[in-house]
């Protein structure tokens, strides 16, 4: 039995689960996903827009999942099922609308992770595996029974952009066999056990500010689990700097948190691990395009010595 499906998301995490599903036996009648944003007055459409375009399908932008107009042509259509990869959070007349519900893919391994940026906040914690999840939506947020899971490992030099990519590629293979089972009648449901969990919350400015009286491995993992997006950041000179790559290193010659040194051509940065520093490898000035380190150096776009944040 092929599934009729109507697709709602934004990002271009999900990509791979669309291009598998058009290989698939299973139908996309529609997509629904977000309005164009005005960047400097440029219209920014959305990756998943774009690939509506592409291959035909036909896409709604609703300025919210509450629109009147959305519910009706849902209605219309008819689908067997709803399927969300990184959208907003829909309400019940929407998710309980399909006879074979609404499924979500999640990148981690709920019901750990549960949240806006769950890869961000497993590099971070220094996690060494993770994941991606289907589950069926219900009223609390990534809370849903579990249909499928699959492990994912995160490498030492792991960064947010790697990982993205590698969840994105194992949650397409994820999502085609979700909607075999459910087509199938053989889906399993696994509800998630209530006890603590770790959470992924939208991360925030304050939140990517680099603190460097941190430890050096903590400064590491929040440089990786930013990179390159939204990107961890501190202040020189009265403007914002972001740090992009780096890694921690021995010294001999240890700074105190937060000073800085041109050591040849790299950049090294005190931490709160007094006989570690942490040297930058990857570096954007606001205004100007990221670049690295070395050739910041060669510019003579740092000084020889001074202090972050």
């Amino acid at each position: 039995m092929a599934l009729r499906i109507i697709f709602f998301g934004t990002s271009k995490f999900a990509l791979p689960s669309l291009d598998a599903i058009a290989d698939s036996v299973h139908q996309i009648e529609g997509i629904v996903t977000a309005p164009d944003a005005i960047r400097r007055g440029v219209p920014m459409t959305t990756p998943v827009r774009q690939w509506a375009h592409q291959k035909g399908v036909e896409v709604v932008t609703p300025p919210s999942p509450h629109d009147a107009r959305l519910l009706k042509w849902l209605h219309d259509k008819g689908a067997d099922l709803f399927l969300v990869i990184a959208y907003k959070k829909l309400p019940p007349q929407i998710w309980k609308m399909p006879p074979n519900g609404t499924v979500n893919l999640h990148a981690s391994l709920l019901p750990d992770y549960r949240g806006a940026a769950p890869i961000h906040h497993a590099i971070i914690a220094g996690e060494s595996w993770t994941g991606v999840t289907t589950f069926y939506i219900t009223h609390g947020i990534d809370t849903g029974d579990i249909i499928f899971q699959e492990k994912v490992a995160i490498e030492p030099d792991e960064t947010f952009g790697s990982l993205h990519d590698k969840l994105a590629t194992v949650g397409a293979r994820l999502v085609i066999k979700t909607l075999d089972a459910i087509a199938n009648s053989t889906a399993p449901r696994h509800p998630q056990r209530m006890k603590s969990v770790k959470k992924a919350p939208k991360l925030t400015k304050a939140f990517c500010r680099i603190q460097w009286q941190q430890p050096a491995e903590l400064i590491d993992r929040m440089v990786r689990g930013l990179s390159p997006m939204p990107g961890a950041w501190t202040m020189w000179g009265g403007r914002q700097v972001r740090i992009l790559g780096g890694r921690p290193c021995r010294s001999g010659h240890p700074l105190l948190p937060g000073h800085f040194r041109v050591k040849g051509r790299h950049l090294e940065v005190g931490t709160g691990t007094p006989e570690y520093v942490y040297q930058v490898s990857e570096i954007h000035f606001s205004g100007k395009r990221p670049m690295a380190t070395a050739d910041a150096i060669c510019g003579r776009l740092l000084a020889r010595e001074g202090v972050f944040g």
